[in-house]
């Protein structure tokens, strides 16, 4: 590793707040009580408006700078030191070079305007970006939502990338071999929050994995490894709450709670 890449790890290693779990394994039947599972979180802190922008301007610029040294210096995407060799694979260098400069444009502020944002139509929108995958996969995805949601205040443009990073992720964690597969996304609110669930039938994973799923550049699989750091760089540039639960054969849970725009 680059003196350069590792300086840039060390910056969001020291930054990066791992979520605590849940209390209790969430219920299988749908009862989810948000409540019970963000009572005590106070995972991102509630700062002010202008300096949540200027330290999410300073994290896209680092995360970009170390990203590019280490594209262009490897030309390669990295992969868990447990196994395998690192391989070329040119779609996710050009779909992780699309991520890339369109945190660039967010830094700059040229897509960085907040709006209410109807959620559910991006969930929607999420799930017909992903439908193909969810199909080569013969994996089900079912879709739990109210008629209606309340809006949300944020950039349009990274929920969207929020949302189809959690299903993917959750597609990517079944194994092929696995049928038949299936990812479920539910959702609710309250008056101050809309809650979403997004859960799959995959292997699950141990506590020492789950402790890490949050830190940049580690992956279980061959990527960048960046998914869920991603997401939760997001998530708290929205002022959200993010958790995630999972148990080796039980499959994975994330739970994300973002507040009503208003």
């Amino acid at each position: 590793m680059s003196p350069t890449l590792k300086a840039i790890s060390h910056l969001f290693l020291s930054e990066a707040r791992t979520p605590d779990f849940p209390p209790s394994p969430p219920s299988r039947q749908g009862d989810f009580d948000p409540e019970r599972i963000f009572a005590a979180d106070l995972l991102f802190p509630n700062q002010g408006e202008w300096e949540q922008i200027l330290q999410w301007h300073r994290l896209c610029r680092a995360l970009v700078a170390g990203l590019r040294v280490y594209l262009e210096s490897a030309g390669r995407i990295a992969v868990p030191p447990s196994g395998g060799t690192a391989v070329e694979e040119p779609s996710r260098r050009r779909s992780m070079d699309g991520r890339l400069e369109l945190l660039e444009r967010i830094a700059d502020g040229l897509e960085g305007t907040r709006e209410s944002v109807d959620l559910r139509r991006v969930i929607q929108e999420a799930a017909e970006e992903t439908r193909e995958r969810f199909a080569r996969r013969r994996v089900r995805y079912i879709e739990t939502l109210p008629e209606r949601l309340p809006p949300v205040r944020g950039i349009r443009a990274l929920l969207g990338e929020l949302l189809e990073h959690l299903l993917c992720n959750s597609l990517e964690a079944i194994p092929e071999t696995a049928t038949p597969g299936e990812v479920r996304l539910s959702a609710g609110y309250t008056p101050r929050d809309v809650f979403l669930t997004v859960g799959d039938s995959g292997e699950g994973l141990s506590a020492e994995t789950l402790a890490r799923m949050f830190f940049p550049f580690f992956s279980t699989r061959r990527s960048a490894g960046l998914g869920l750091f991603w997401v939760s760089r997001i998530v708290e540039l929205h002022h959200g709450r993010l958790k995630l639960w999972s148990r080796p054969g039980l499959g994975t849970e994330i739970y994300l709670r973002l507040p009503v725009d208003g």
